[in-house]
């Protein structure tokens, strides 16, 4: 019992470590949470969860990092980079509604299968995993309780990233709601023309 206690902790504690860096998917969730609801923010989150949840049994079944060779990660990092560009530029062109109407049933699932989708192609998330690998180690070779532990911890944070969001959403005016938008836009293409150039200079290299 001991020992699915401590495994189940520290998959709690890897989930959150992955799930907590400000990056692209924390801008989506928070954009989406801004946008159209708590309720398409949560749903962004548990597609992050989810992908998440896949990674960790991954590595903890492999014990090791999912790495590929110098081809592959450009083409990865291309693809990774375009996805989240178009996804910017949606972002730029909306305009968020205050009290708008709720979320419907088929538009939460298309957040959430959005999310999973950008999730699998983000090139940070592998890079994240590989950096807490040692904790897998620690964490034993309970499958189960760990990876349960991971997806609780990112689950978890999701729904305090949506949840302060949305909290901070009652205090916001239409004007103050659009730039954020608009910053969230441009970051999100930053980081996407960012990961397009990572892309481009690993296949251009010798």
């Amino acid at each position: 019992m001991a020992d699915l206690a401590s495994s189940f902790l520290s998959g709690i504690g890897i989930g959150v470590s992955i799930a907590a860096p400000i990056g692209p998917m924390s801008l989506l969730c928070i954009q989406r949470t801004l946008s159209t609801g708590l309720h398409s923010g949560f749903a962004t989150g548990l597609g992050i969860a989810t992908v998440h949840l896949t990674y960790g049994t991954l590595a903890v079944l492999s014990q090791a990092s999912i790495t590929a060779g110098q081809h592959e990660k450009a083409l990865f990092f291309l693809m990774s980079g375009t996805l989240l560009f178009w996804f910017s530029i949606r972002i730029l062109r909306r305009v968020p509604i205050l009290d708008g109407p709720l979320e419907s049933r088929q538009s939460l699932i298309i957040a959430y299968f959005g999310a999973v989708g950008l999730g699998l192609l983000n090139p940070l998330t592998p890079l994240l995993f590989a950096s807490v690998l040692p904790g897998f180690g620690r964490a034993g070779n309970l499958l189960v309780p760990v990876v349960t532990g991971i997806f609780a911890g990112s689950l978890g944070w999701w729904l305090l990233l949506s949840g302060s969001v949305s909290i901070l959403k009652a205090r916001l005016n239409a004007a103050m709601l659009g730039l954020i938008n608009k910053v969230a836009g441009f970051m999100l293409a930053a980081l996407a023309i960012g990961i397009v150039l990572e892309g481009c200079s690993s296949l251009l290299a010798p």
